[in-house]
């Protein structure tokens, strides 16, 4: 073999580690966001999740957002978005800053406000860093109309 034969073979196995490298690294962020209605969070799973519908009493609204490859110091943005007739008032904003890295599942509550949820349309938001964002549509179904 040559010397130009050898060069070739070396800088073609480095492309072809690079490229294996960077198409197997997971890349941080939000994989997407679930909506759970529970009141026991530990024993909810995503099977649970999907609802669009929830009522106003007697339960607890969750948005579970698994993470992968998050750094420590990381930050993740929610907020909770009232659609009424007024247009779109933001309900709860929660700001978390990761302590370790890794993956996983964060749990966010929407809070009550006199033991009930305002019925109404809504909607959750998730942004990663301010550079990724998902968001789930819901209802609150119930009889009572106030402002929140």
């Amino acid at each position: 073999m040559s010397k130009t034969s050898i060069v070739i073979i070396i800088v073609c196995t480095a492309i072809i580690a690079a490229v294996a490298f960077f198409t197997l690294m997971e890349k941080p962020g939000i994989e997407d966001i679930y909506l759970i209605n529970s009141d026991n969070i530990e024993s909810a799973s995503l099977e649970d999740s999907g609802v669009k519908d929830f009522p106003c009493r007697d339960s607890s609204i969750y948005v579970i957002i698994p993470v992968q490859s998050v750094k420590s110091g990381d930050l993740l943005k929610v907020e909770w978005v009232f659609m009424g007739g007024n247009g779109q008032q933001v309900v709860q904003k929660d700001n978390i800053r990761l302590e370790d890295g890794g993956g996983g599942r964060i749990a966010v509550y929407l809070l009550k406000r006199d033991s009930s949820y305002e019925p109404g349309d809504y909607m959750v938001k998730a942004d990663y860093n301010g550079l990724q964002q998902k968001q789930a549509l819901f209802t609150i179904a119930g009889t009572q109309v106030s402002n929140p």
